[in-house]
């Protein structure tokens, strides 16, 4: 029976069994589907459109603070407003919240009551970078340098040589804030200089991760001494003069270097993106921009953009945090017009349909041999089901119900799994999953995931945004 199957389907109440046959042609699934061949004219506009949208914010994704008031700015626009400014919920309204500033979380009020379940998708805002210390300045060989550390998962090599901005926010004594961006509009940039091969012998036999250590991550930051011969000295008195910052002030700032190259497309056909910072921006931007296209749903929508994924999802700004919790709570109490028992709210934390989205790495067209073909992602093919297994995967049901969603809208889609012994990675589901919510965990493949410059695939990022969008309409 290659052209049927058999399906099984007991009729409650009837007392008996009866068989159905189905055709297999009618359950053709989009699964490893190439997704640029199904890609219609009227396709191939949105698209584009789309891309043009994310790369402007890809553009704002240097660090959270300014991801999140990228995010606030495009949710105003539509018609989004701050959940303090309501007393009462009703369907169709559409809310935010803050969290100090680096994180975020959305939602289009559904016409069912919270305890009848929403859907989540859930994304970090943060990206591997390179952070400076407390007191990061000093001098070297003539030369004025910032002490730094890394953040997340760099390969180090990757950032010598490169356009570096720093990118951040010092928050003064007096209370007086300052929001840096120096080398993202016209200012020089920084840069850790690389060593040059006519005199780097001595150094050409360290591993790769250690071509640069973590303690010479230290960029360039000024050559000209000052009136006493201090090139340290000038540096602070054009801090001083210019921005009005002493190096105090550093005790009390978030600053980290990041790459200054803008986003572009790659490719004579311009079908890829590149740019710093996919991970998580892209998917981020995805869930936004599917929340925005989202119009009374019978089950509340929400986007949650969480901080300090990279770094394990710690602190406030984390998914480690109660911050969701909190203000599921919140949105239930003014939806309901009344104080909500724990048991209501469990029911609701429970209820919720989580999307951990996240992007993965894709299949090298030099390097394939490191994925494991059968179960690889690779760019163009769309939305990847991530089963990383042990003891991650959601329940086979949850992944019934995904791979219906998919394949009930025609969106391309493909799984990956680790070669075993190689790779793998945490994202957010393990956080969500603590909290009672059953997750399942999405993505799109990435070339040079985690580098300075990574590549994404447009028609992914377009299968991607359709994904969540049919599954705020479930």
């Amino acid at each position: 029976m290659r052209n049927h199957i058999l399906v099984l389907t007991c009729i409650i109440g009837c007392g008996g069994v009866s068989l159905q046959t189905r055709s297999l042609a009618a359950q053709e699934s989009n699964y490893r589907q190439p997704a640029w061949a199904s890609v219609s004219e009227a396709d191939s506009g949105q698209i584009e459109t789309l891309s043009t949208g994310y790369k402007r914010f890809l553009g704002h994704g240097q660090h959270e603070l300014r991801v999140v008031a990228e995010a606030e700015r495009l949710a105003q626009a539509q018609g989004f407003r701050p959940v303090e400014s309501l007393e009462s919920l009703s369907p169709g309204d559409r809310v935010y919240a803050i969290n100090r500033g680096r994180a975020m979380i959305l939602a289009v009020i559904g016409q069912n009551p919270l305890t009848a379940g929403s859907v989540l998708v859930a994304s970090h805002i943060d990206t591997p970078r390179i952070e400076l210390k407390a007191n990061p300045l000093y001098e070297s060989e003539g030369f004025a340098l910032f002490q730094t550390t890394y953040y997340g998962g760099i390969k180090n090599y990757q950032w010598a040589s490169v356009p570096l901005a720093m990118v951040g926010r010092i928050h003064r004594s007096d209370g007086s804030t300052l929001d840096i961006t120096f080398g993202l509009d016209g200012e020089p940039y920084l840069v850790i200089p690389d060593l040059a091969p006519h005199v780097d012998r001595d150094y050409r036999e360290r591993t790769q991760q250690d071509v640069l250590k973590g303690e010479e991550l230290d960029p360039v930051v000024g050559s000209r001494p000052d009136a006493d011969g201090s090139v340290t000295g000038m540096v602070e008195s054009v801090l001083r003069e210019e921005y009005g910052v002493s190096m105090e002030d550093f005790v009390s700032a978030q600053l980290v270097l990041v790459p200054a190259l803008p986003p572009a497309d790659v490719g004579f056909d311009a079908s890829m993106i590149g740019g710093f910072g996919h991970d998580d921006l892209l998917c981020s931007f995805a869930a936004l921009r599917a929340l925005f296209d989202t119009h009374m749903p019978e089950r509340t929508a929400m986007v949650y953009l969480a901080a300090n994924e990279e770094v394990g999802s710690h602190n406030v700004m984390g998914a480690r945090s109660t911050y969701f919790a909190d203000t599921l709570l919140a949105l239930q109490e003014m939806r309901s017009g009344q104080s909500v028992s724990l048991r209501d709210h469990r029911s609701a934390m429970v209820s919720v349909h989580a999307i951990s989205a996240d992007v993965t790495t894709g299949v090298h067209p030099t390097f394939a041999d490191v994925q494991e073909s059968t179960n690889a992602a690779r760019l163009g093919a769309g939305v990847v089901l991530k089963r990383y297994g042990r003891g991650t995967d959601p329940t086979s049901e949850m992944l019934a119900r995904v791979r219906r969603v998919l394949d009930d809208n025609d969106i391309p889609w493909q799984t990956h799994t680790y070669k075993v012994d190689v790779g793998g990675g945490f994202t957010l589901g393990t956080y969500l999953s603590d909290d009672g919510m059953d997750t399942v965990d999405i993505g799109i493949p990435i070339l040079a995931m985690h580098s300075t410059w990574s590549l994404a695939s447009k028609v992914d990022l377009w299968s991607l945004y359709r994904y969540f969008l049919a599954s705020y309409a479930q």
